[in-house]
């Protein structure tokens, strides 16, 4: 590794705080409050109620994430800002993480992209929906969870404890970065003591915080938890919903319960056959390669997927840079656009009021858009997992 890139410079740095922020802090000037879940998830909280059993619906996630729609509803209060900026803020500032820490980790590994690649990640459009236009809070579980595997690229032995801790935090804020816990498993050089430290470590801060809520009510805890399967707004069942709407002129939003049920517990159930393959022939692929392939699989398989959980791909695809990334967030842009075009529209246009198109173009996009998008997680990851590991990448682990 050379040595000579190992210096982080402080004005690259400073530049791409910059322009990440910029970037994300502009579209809130023209934001409006189109959604009160995280209003609705702060009342229980300011009123002292326990919001598993006081919400049904809003609050499918462990307590550790709950403090932060209370904190924000009492700092919109007492500095007189709208709730909906204030709640992006935690969003836009885990986003702008994302992209610092790409480019350290990059100059941390001797790597003469690490500029650029920064700088790609603080203007690409994909995470700029996701945490400033959308603003939701997922891109703070992104960010820990991809620190958990930077940390590592400085040394396993060392840092074993602290990427543990890191995933830990990422998986009490949203769930899903459980599914990188057996990866790290298995492709860390590490004895079987340590190994088991890493699970105790990753599972703490999330395990600590339901145990009041489960003496409680436990009931509420499991029922609010484990009945949360996403919305069918993209992948398979999207595209269908899709099509049956331009065959029909309409505007469907969802699926019936009874169907949307039957599609995500088949879907369910076919992605952890899917994912239990890949952790079989694991051996000879890279850590952030499984890491791909798994968030990538999930996508294609599963019908529960909104628009913040593309999200998840995009800090470790950055990082090494793989030629199917322009693919996806060109189309995972324009799919993302054309959903909440469609079925959000105030997310996008704001208070400058909605561009109205005809309906049967929006849903032709819909289509082709969905539709490419799910394509590409596919060939991606198909693509990771057929072509042979270069050497010369073998310190991305």
């Amino acid at each position: 590794m050379d040595n000579s890139h190992r210096k982080v410079d402080a004005n690259n740095l400073l530049f791409i705080l910059g322009v990440s922020l910029l970037a994300r802090i502009l579209p809130l000037f023209n934001a409006v409050d189109w959604t009160d879940l995280y209003a609705q998830q702060a009342i229980p909280i300011l009123n002292h109620l326990n919001i598993y059993s006081a919400t049904q619906g809003i609050f499918p996630y462990s307590p550790v994430s709950m403090f932060l729609p209370a904190l924000g509803a009492k700092i919109s209060l007492i500095f007189r800002v709208p709730f909906h900026i204030i709640m992006r803020l935690p969003a836009i500032v885990a986003d702008v993480g994302i992209a610092l820490s790409i480019y350290v980790t990059l100059i941390k590994m001797g790597r003469k992209n690490a500029f650029s690649a920064g700088l790609l990640y603080a203007l690409n459009p994909l995470s700029i929906l996701i945490s400033s236009f959308h603003g939701n809070i997922i891109s703070i579980a992104t960010l820990f969870s991809f620190l958990a595997y930077a940390v590592l690229l400085l040394g396993v032995e060392k840092n074993y404890r602290l990427s543990a801790l890191l995933l830990g935090v990422g998986i009490g804020f949203r769930g899903y970065p459980i599914l990188l816990l057996p990866l790290f498993l298995l492709k860390l050089k590490i004895s079987l003591s340590k190994k088991i430290e890493y699970v105790i470590y990753s599972v703490i801060p999330t395990t600590i915080s339901f145990v009041p809520f489960l003496f409680l009510d436990y009931k509420s805890v499991f029922r609010e938890v484990f009945s949360y399967s996403g919305f069918p707004d993209y992948g398979l069942a999207a595209i269908l919903r899709a099509i049956y709407s331009f065959v029909n002129n309409t505007r469907l939003y969802g699926l019936p319960d009874n169907l949307l049920g039957i599609l995500a517990d088949t879907s369910k159930a076919l992605f952890f056959v899917v994912y239990a393959l890949i952790l079989l022939v694991s051996a000879k692929k890279k850590l952030v390669s499984l890491i791909l392939v798994v968030f990538l699989t999930f996508f294609f398989v599963y019908t529960g997927i909104s628009s913040q959980y593309f999200i998840w791909v995009l800090p470790f695809a950055f990082l090494v840079r793989d030629k199917m990334l322009k693919y996806y967030v060109l189309f995972g842009t324009w799919a993302l656009v054309n959903f909440y075009w469609i079925y959000h529209p105030h997310i996008i246009f704001g208070k400058i009021g909605v561009i109205n198109l005809p309906l049967n173009i929006l849903l032709l996009g819909e289509i082709i858009s969905l539709s490419v998008l799910w394509l590409v997680c596919l060939l991606w990851a198909l693509k990771l997992m057929v072509e042979k590991e270069v050497c010369a990448e073998s310190v991305f682990l």
